[in-house]
C-alpha cells in the first residue's frame, strides 16, 4: 500500500522541483536553514500535486487499462490518495507562513497552478499555463523567503517560465494517444507528437538562451552549448517515440541549468 502511495505522488518530478528551488536558493545566496524549510514545504506542495493528478485521472487510468498506475491498478484506494494530497496541501500552505507573508503567497500560486492543471487546465488549450506560471515562479521563491525578500529578476522569471512551457509539452508526451482516446484536449493534444516534441525543445533552448544572456558569463556559454545537445537529443528520441526519456531529457535540462547558476554565483 505504501509503495503504491509513493508511486502515485510522482516522487521524480517532485523532488526535481524542490532541488531545482533550493539550487536556485543556492546560487542567490540563501542560507542553509531556510533553504531547508523551502525545500520541505516545496516538496510538499508538490506531493500534494503529484497525488491529486493520479486520484483525479483515475477513472481515465482504469478506462486506458494503465497498469503501471496504482489506483487503477487496484494497489491502493483512492480515498487514501486523497487524504494524502489534502493533508499534504494543507501543511504546505500553513507551514509556508513561517517563511514569511510574500513566500506563502508565491508558493500558494504555484501550488494552485498545478492543482488547476490536474483539475481543469490539462484539458483545454490552456493547458500551459500551469507550468509557466509555476516555473516561472520558480526562481523567486527561496529570494523571497530569505531575510530580504526580493522577486528574481526579468530575465530568470522568463527563462524558467519558458523552460516550464517546455517541461509542460515533454510531461504529456507518455500519455498522448490515451489522453486523446479519454477526450482530453489540451495544447499538446492540437499540436500532435511531432509538434509537440518540436516546440518542446525550441522553447528549452529559448529559455537557455535567455539564461544566458541574463548571466553574462563564459561559464553560461557550455550550460547553453550542453542544453543544445540535449534538445537534439530529445528531437532524435521523440522521433523513436521514446518519450518518457524526452521527458527526463527536459528535466536534466533544467536542472543544468540551475546547477550552472550556483557554478556562477560562485566565481564571482
Amino acid at each position: 500500500m505504501l509503495a503504491g502511495l509513493a508511486r502515485t505522488a510522482h516522487l521524480g518530478p517532485c523532488l526535481a522541483i524542490t532541488v531545482l528551488t533550493v539550487l536556485v536558493g543556492v546560487a542567490s545566496g540563501v542560507d542553509a536553514w531556510t533553504l531547508l524549510g523551502v525545500g520541505i514545504v516545496v516538496l510538499l506542495g508538490q506531493l500534494s500535486i503529484g497525488w491529486s493528478n493520479d486520484v483525479i485521472d483515475a477513472d481515465r487510468d482504469r478506462a486506458a487499462q494503465r497498469t503501471d498506475k496504482p489506483i487503477a491498478a487496484g494497489e491502493v484506494a483512492p480515498r487514501l490518495v486523497w487524504t494524502a494530497a489534502l493533508v499534504s496541501l494543507t501543511v504546505a500552505l500553513v507551514s509556508s507562513l513561517l517563511l514569511g507573508v510574500w513566500f506563502a503567497v508565491a508558493h500558494a500560486v504555484t501550488v494552485a497552478a498545478g492543482w488547476a492543471y490536474n483539475l481543469w487546465l490539462k484539458r483545454s488549450w490552456a493547458s500551459g499555463i500551469a507550468f509557466v506560471v509555476s516555473f516561472g515562479l520558480l526562481p523567486s521563491l527561496a529570494r523571497l523567503a530569505g531575510d530580504t525578500p526580493r522577486l528574481a529578476t526579468v530575465g530568470e522569471t522568463l527563462a524558467a517560465a519558458t523552460i516550464g512551457f517546455s517541461v509542460h509539452l515533454a510531461n504529456t508526451l507518455p500519455d498522448l494517444d490515451d489522453d486523446v482516446r479519454a477526450g482530453v484536449r489540451g495544447l499538446p493534444h492540437l499540436l500532435g507528437r511531432r509538434g509537440t516534441a518540436a516546440i518542446g525543445f525550441i522553447t528549452l533552448i529559448a529559455g537557455a538562451v535567455v539564461l544566458t544572456v541574463e548571466i553574462g558569463h563564459p561559464v553560461a556559454l557550455v550550460g547553453l552549448a550542453l542544453v543544445i545537445v540535449i534538445g537534439v537529443w530529445g528531437l532524435v528520441a521523440s522521433l523513436h517515440r521514446a518519450t518518457r526519456l524526452v521527458f527526463r531529457l527536459v528535466v536534466a535540462a533544467a536542472l543544468l541549468l540551475a546547477v550552472e547558476l550556483v557554478v556562477v554565483s560562485a566565481l564571482r
